[in-house]
Formats: C-alpha cells, sequence, structure tokens
C-alpha cells in the first residue's frame, strides 16, 4: 500500500510536466526576404518555379466492331437459344437479344458470334 502514494505523485508530476507551455518559436526579426533557414546577415532570395503545363489526356477512342466480321451461330428449333460457332458448339441463351447483335461464348471468353 505505500507503493501507491509514490505511484500516485509520480503520474502527477508527469502530468504537471506536460501542461507546461513550450517555449515559443525563434522570431524572424531579419530583412523581409530573410528565410528562417539562412545564416545570419544573409538575405535568401525566392527562387520562383514554374512547373510545365500538364497535358490534356487524349479522349478514349470508341471501340467499333464490325458485326459481319465475327461467325454467326447456329440457330435451334428451341426458342432463344442457338448453337455456338466456337468448339465445343454449345448450346447458348440469346432469348433477351436480337437478329444480329453480338454474344459471348460463355466458355470461350473473348470468342464473340452473331445471333442470326
Amino acid at each position: 500500500m505505500k507503493l501507491f502514494p509514490a505511484i500516485l505523485s509520480g503520474a502527477l508530476a508527469c502530468a504537471f510536466v506536460s501542461c507546461q507551455q513550450s517555449p515559443p518559436p525563434p522570431q524572424n526579426h531579419g530583412a523581409p526576404a530573410a528565410l528562417l533557414g539562412a545564416p545570419r546577415g544573409v538575405a535568401a532570395q525566392a527562387q520562383i518555379v514554374t512547373l510545365p503545363p500538364t497535358p490534356t489526356p487524349e479522349p478514349t477512342k470508341r471501340i467499333t466492331r464490325n458485326p459481319s466480321s465475327y461467325p454467326l451461330a447456329v440457330a435451334t428449333p428451341e426458342a432463344g437459344i442457338v448453337l455456338s460457332p466456337y468448339k465445343p458448339y454449345n448450346k447458348v441463351r440469346v432469348s433477351k437479344l436480337k437478329s444480329g447483335d453480338l454474344a459471348e461464348d460463355p466458355d470461350n471468353r473473348g470468342m464473340i458470334f452473331r445471333v442470326p
């Protein structure tokens, strides 16, 4: 129990020391152009740096696809289902697409075909 008063007094001393104000920063009484980091009696000259203009980015070009350059899928007797022109010739549901629209084969990513 004799340890508690020592700990309490140490904590109060630390709190008191941390509440004291730090000394103010040094004042610059030199010439108006002098910088704080410059040696005494030497006036520093301000440099004006001009940055080159930032180039404006060119607008991205839209890729236009020519539908006639893609193979045509094969129609099936089932409505909204076609056979892919790429191996393994899977059935692909295209019920929400119109004739002539481009579709992607789900098993061959990046392989695009036309809907008949």
